[in-house]
């Protein structure tokens, strides 16, 4: 899946800007060549032209943030702040999120978006960095975590363990029967219904989220082998807190704090809270 080289740089750049360009969206053009050129930084991994945000210098080691589905390496600027005078500490643009186009046709399993994040490291010669992951940068955490690749491993509200209500499993048990019975029209209604929010926003990375969430990580959790702190927030609807709980037990050197009074976004509801926590711990 990997095979583009550095040179490729330049034709990704203008591919996205013909297909900004295609969909009529000229000011977008204008936003997003602002955004590359005065905000983030690039580099060719594989067939993807990555975007990136580097902070502060490598005093104490290095900090790699993966944001989660739907997100982007912006939601994490503040903390990288908060940790830029004593960490070198870089924010990654995950493929088909923020300034990190997707590659046309593609569909990525959790394993692919790990290897990705390895390629990622080799190309910006990071040897054992701390990783902090959030929701699914979380999933991509806890499979690193099982390699002897990183100093600690941060998991922010993590996906991967979560299971499906009985509710849910009754929707797609029905929409699976009849789906083949109805007008299209109407079984992408049931889509809709059956769907969480962020499979109906998926769009053309719908295969890509059905593949990762259907692939629970229970099995690396006790192959886990780096200090680990689970950071979670306590009204969290989309990953119950006793998701974290599961997590600590299951992982050897691990610890569990809660950020009080948040829900999935615990470092953007109380940076400061947050940032506590994350301090007492680096």
């Amino acid at each position: 899946m990997f095979r583009l080289t550095e040179s490729s740089a330049l034709s990704g750049v203008v591919w996205r800007r013909i297909w900004l360009f295609r969909i009529g969206h000229t000011k977008a053009l204008l936003n997003y060549t602002k955004l590359v050129y005065n905000m983030g930084m690039q580099v060719v991994i594989g067939d993807v032209l990555v975007n990136y945000q580097e902070r502060g210098k490598s005093r104490k080691g290095t900090v790699v943030v993966l944001h989660g589905w739907g997100r982007s390496s912006r939601d994490w600027e503040r903390t990288a702040d908060s940790l830029a005078s004593r960490y070198r500490v870089i924010l990654v643009d995950l493929p088909g999120f923020g300034l990190t186009i997707f590659p046309p046709g593609a569909v990525f399993s959790i394993h692919d978006y790990v290897e990705f994040i390895v390629q990622f490291l080799k190309k910006l010669k990071i040897s054992h960095p701390i990783i902090i992951g959030h929701s699914l940068g979380g999933r991509i955490g806890i499979i690193l975590g099982t390699r002897k690749i990183l100093r600690k491993l941060i998991l922010v509200d993590s996906a991967g363990i979560e299971e499906r209500t009985l509710g849910i499993k009754l929707k797609i048990l029905v929409y699976k029967t009849v789906r083949f019975f109805l007008p299209h029209d109407l079984v992408l209604k049931m889509q809709g219904l059956v769907g969480s929010t962020d499979y109906r926003d998926a769009g053309p990375m719908r295969k890509t989220f059905i593949k990762i969430v259907n692939e629970r990580l229970s099995k690396y959790l006790h192959k886990v082998r780096v200090s680990t702190l689970l950071i979670w927030g306590d009204k969290d609807d989309v990953i119950e807190v006793k998701y974290g709980k599961v997590m600590k037990e299951a992982i050897s050197d691990s610890h569990l704090r809660i950020v009080w009074g948040t829900g999935h976004h615990p470092h953007l509801e109380k940076p400061r809270e947050f940032e506590t926590i994350l301090n007492e711990y680096l």
